[in-house]
């Protein structure tokens, strides 16, 4: 809860409501095809540039919402490693230490 509130005091609750929305659609996708096949967003395009916003926003709203962001793109990481090439698994672990 309190990393709701965080979220909700600095982005507002209008971003609270499309979290939760974004939240309810990956538990349904999880359910119907599994973790790995439900897996979207910036790390499954190797968006490595939006990934970056990410980091550098959250970095100056909350630190500690900066390392849960990190430490989740770390787990999808391993979820994903076999399919990435050197190059891009070393950008991937460059960007989330």
């Amino acid at each position: 809860m309190t990393k709701f509130y965080q979220i909700e005091k600095h982005l507002g609750k209008k971003f609270i409501k499309s979290y939760l929305n974004l939240l309810k659609s990956t538990i349904q996708n999880i359910e119907d095809y599994g973790v790995k096949k439900a897996l979207t967003g910036p790390i499954l395009r190797q968006d490595f540039q939006t990934i970056q916003k990410h980091i550098v926003t959250l970095h100056h709203l909350d630190e500690n919402l900066n390392d849960a962001y990190k430490k989740f793109g770390q787990l999808t990481i391993s979820l994903i490693e076999k399919n990435l090439d050197s190059i891009s698994l070393n950008k991937f672990k460059k960007l989330f230490n």
